[in-house]
């Protein structure tokens, strides 16, 4: 496992992240929908920020909106091509950069009502140019939430002590990062469970076969060639990788050769 170096990294944030990953119907006082900022953030929000290409992450998302406002008959496909060049690389052994799931170790809410629309006594209802809900409710993170998560550098890459990511709605999430190397011990002969939430894709195409997993997230966003990229979970397999600090273990799918 020389090729790779594995980080610990504590994500501290600096600004206000939005996810819609629950969005169900406002009871009570709040107006329009409810979107929720669940406290698992899916890796490929962070693999795209980690590579710098947090315009690329948010251009992929206008595409679920092509058959609901009328731009084009066809439907098109949704695609992380650099997710997917980074997991080829990664199995290959190439020069690439890849970022584990986040999971909050210190939450902290705060809720945002958003209006498309006016708020006089009689309210002209015009035809909106895109898809969107007239309000919204959101449910996001704010500082001084704090999340714990894993990088990946295959090849010679070495990632610096501390970096700065933008992720969520309109890049406003900013997360400092701090980075810890961890020393990779040998795989496990016998089956276990992940002490970290995986992307079920992910480990399945590094060449792990997973037994059985208990899902933490699923995104709607699903790329029609593998569905399960949308997943999140603790997985259980054979042949984990320990990782650790000097204070304590982890059990990670990290990428097999040829996977």
């Amino acid at each position: 496992m020389a090729r790779f170096r594995v980080y610990r990294v504590r994500y501290e944030l600096h600004g206000v992240l939005m996810f819609s990953s629950e969005v169900r119907p406002a009871l009570g006082r709040a107006r329009g929908t409810l979107e929720v900022t669940v406290p698992t953030i899916h890796n490929y929000p962070l693999t795209y920020a980690v590579n710098g290409k947090s315009v690329e992450a948010y251009a992929v998302i206008p595409s679920l909106h092509y058959t609901l406002v009328g731009l084009g008959k066809r439907k098109v496909e949704l695609d992380y091509p650099t997710v997917f060049e980074t997991l080829e690389k990664l199995v290959k052994g190439e020069e690439a950069v890849y970022a584990f799931p986040a999971r909050a170790i210190d939450v902290h809410y705060k809720k945002f009502f958003m209006s498309a629309k006016g708020m006089c006594y009689a309210e002209y209802r015009g035809n909106l140019k895109m898809g969107f809900p007239r309000t919204v409710t959101h449910v996001a993170l704010v500082p001084p939430t704090k999340l714990e998560g894993f990088l990946v550098a295959s090849g010679n890459i070495a990632l610096p002590r501390t970096l700065y990511l933008r992720i969520g709605m309109k890049r406003m999430g900013l997360l400092k990062a701090r980075l810890e190397e961890l020393k990779i011990g040998k795989p496990l002969n016998e089956p276990a469970w992940t002490t970290h939430p995986v992307n079920l894709y992910d480990t399945k195409r590094f060449g792990y076969d997973v037994e059985s997993y208990v899902k933490l997230l699923e995104t709607r966003s699903k790329p029609g060639c593998c569905p399960e990229a949308s997943i999140i979970a603790y997985a259980r397999a054979k042949g984990l990788y320990r990782v650790c600090s000097t204070k304590e273990c982890w059990l990670l799918p990290l990428p097999k050769m040829g996977g």
